[in-house]
């Protein structure tokens, strides 16, 4: 059954790795995103698939995005802010985060802040988020749309469609 989970989340990460991406730290980037996502949507969820494929595919898309030039600590970070902007945040409010180094300096930082009120759209409810990272003196910055499912209500995930 491990074995079996592994390599799906690996599948998942090399298709979403080829989606787009024009040099190979966005496809590093994204594999790795995918992989890590993976694995702590099915630790969060038990192994089952449902947290494996909404963690990959934040992973996935974190990975490609901004997350091409931030590690996996910090890509983690990232993922975990934009998950509670999504949930709990008022519109306009920032949710930060901040990765320290050995000496207790950041090595990255940022946030994720809804632009939109929770909406309903397809039988799911999505909201609207902008995320940045900083770091080693460059900021990037973009938006994403997470969804969730009545089924999966804490399952926010970047809908294929």
């Amino acid at each position: 059954m491990k074995t079996r989970m592994a390599a799906a989340i690996l599948a998942l990460g090399v298709i979403t790795a080829g989606c787009e991406t024009t040099n190979d730290m966005e496809t590093a980037g994204t594999l790795g995103g995918a992989v890590t996502g993976g694995v702590i949507g099915g630790l969060i969820d038990d192994g089952g698939a449902t947290g494996i494929i909404v963690g990959a595919a934040l992973g996935g898309l974190i990975g490609n995005r901004i997350g091409a030039y931030l590690d996996e600590r910090e890509r983690r970070a990232m993922a975990r802010a934009s998950v509670e902007a999504a949930e709990s945040a008022p519109t306009g409010e920032k949710v930060a985060w901040a990765v320290p180094g050995e000496q207790d300096e950041v090595t990255a930082s940022g946030w994720a802040v809804p632009t939109s009120d929770p909406y309903e759209e397809n039988d799911r409810t999505c909201r609207d988020l902008q995320q940045a990272a900083q770091k080693d003196g460059e900021e990037r910055q973009q938006e994403v749309t997470l969804c969730r499912t009545a089924e999966d209500p804490s399952g926010w995930h970047i809908p294929a469609s």
